[in-house]
């Protein structure tokens, strides 16, 4: 067995978790390289809010702030154009998207974004040596807080919510070990409802219905083992 088979053998236990697969000359997988970066963007959280009490408002709002965190993943190189890649990430962020009430008494309701968590998958194409463009289709998970000290009712709330991700990158290498990536990712989020109190006296049940979304562009410093 030459020494190319056999690391195309062991570079498939790691890639596939020991399934078998029947090895040839022309085995077209190379070993997996794992990475880790810091990220540093720009979002903007869009939240479509609506209210029941006494009467049904619904309000588009939107806000943009900054948005950083890490990711960890593993690049499953190949011998062809066509590569694949699975990460993790996690993102913090202040985004605070709110509607306020601008005379007495002075009133906001405020829809804010904390953090960001989930698994992406990333299919890619090099184009050039050294440089890709993907792909991205993942989950996320959101942790969000809801608050209206009287504008709508009244309500202080957090809750989190399932999302699903879409983007696409580009990715090149900086110097070796280093690369340098550019994303643009939308995430949609699953609706949340949730009830407060109107203001009214007496006061009645207010119901807030949430749907969020965000809409970022990152700049991503990997470090590829």
């Amino acid at each position: 067995m030459n020494l190319f088979l056999r690391k195309s053998l062991v570079c498939m236990v790691a890639l596939f978790s020991g399934s078998a697969f029947a090895a040839s000359f022309n085995n077209p997988f190379a070993c997996p390289h794992f990475y880790v970066g810091g990220t540093l963007g720009i979002a903007t959280l869009t939240d479509k809010e609506s209210t029941y009490n006494p009467i049904r408002d619904a309000h588009s709002l939107g806000a943009s702030d900054a948005i950083g965190g890490v990711l960890a993943g593993i690049a499953f190189d190949t011998n062809m154009p066509v590569k694949f890649g699975l990460e993790a990430f996690i993102n913090a962020t202040d985004l605070e998207a709110r509607d306020n009430q601008n005379y007495a008494p002075i009133t906001s309701f405020k829809a804010k974004m904390r953090y960001n968590t989930g698994l992406r998958i990333l299919p890619a194409y090099e184009f050039t040596p050294g440089t890709e463009a993907h792909i991205i289709l993942g989950y996320s998970y959101g942790n969000f807080n809801v608050s209206d000290n009287g504008n709508y009712g009244i309500i202080h709330q957090t809750f989190s919510s399932n999302g699903f991700q879409a983007g696409l990158g580009i990715e090149a290498i900086l110097i070796k070990h280093f690369l340098i990536r550019t994303d643009a990712i939308y995430t949609t989020y699953s609706s949340h409802t949730a009830n407060g109190i109107t203001t009214s006296i007496p006061s009645s049940t207010q119901s807030y219905h949430n749907r969020p979304s965000t809409l970022e562009g990152d700049l991503t410093l990997i470090y590829k083992i």
